[in-house]
């Protein structure tokens, strides 16, 4: 390998990523979606104590979650937090002489900054390889891939078993999957004459 075109493209690929923060957190701005997604609400972490339960086999339902789950919410919090550090420890690396000026221990903060750089790497990949591969796509039900970071759908079972709340709010928006689980109760024998879904 050349040292100089690996330097190049891996400062290339830092400044990519840091214009990628920039983007996300001006869409982050403009859409509420994402403002919701950002906030961690009590039922979230009633869910996390929720999830550890039906996990241990104390609980026999899973929690009921809206559109954005705690594990979601737990896996950009990590995405976050990787990313400052990289951020930090390679402009520190990259500026010197600026980041001098910044850091009260220059040395320090330089030594500090090598070592940050190099194991949040090592990290982002091990929590990507093992943490998000294991709750995402290797979880009983989508094996061996679930494809929705391509299609950006999902199932109706898996919205029903992960974002039931989200679920019910689509009963109440869409019309036309109102009809569907009418009939789909219908076939399976309940009456629904007596109350409206």
């Amino acid at each position: 390998f050349d040292g100089r075109r690996v330097r190049f493209s891996h400062r290339v690929v830092g400044v990519h990523g840091y214009g990628r923060c920039l983007l996300h957190e001006y869409e982050r701005q403009r859409h509420a979606v994402l403002v919701q997604f950002r906030r961690l609400y009590r039922h979230e972490a009633v869910g996390l104590v929720e999830a550890d339960r039906v996990q241990s086999g104390r609980e026999p339902d899973r929690p009921k979650m809206e559109k954005f789950m705690y594990k979601q919410k737990l896996h950009y919090l990590a995405i976050l937090w990787g990313t400052f550090v990289m951020i930090t420890a390679g402009s520190t690396l990259l500026f010197p002489e600026t980041m001098a000026r910044v850091w009260p221990n220059p040395t320090f903060f330089q030594d500090l900054a090598r070592l940050m750089h190099a194991d949040e790497a090592i990290m982002a990949m091990t929590v990507v390889v093992f943490w998000h591969w294991s709750n995402v796509h290797l979880v009983p039900g989508r094996f061996p891939l679930q494809w929705s970071f391509l299609t950006g759908k999902i199932t109706r079972e898996h919205q029903i078993e992960e974002h039931f709340l989200e679920y019910l709010n689509n009963l109440k928006e869409i019309p036309e999957e109102r009809q569907y689980m009418k009939k789909l109760l219908k076939e399976k024998g309940f009456d629904m004459q007596g109350g409206d879904l």
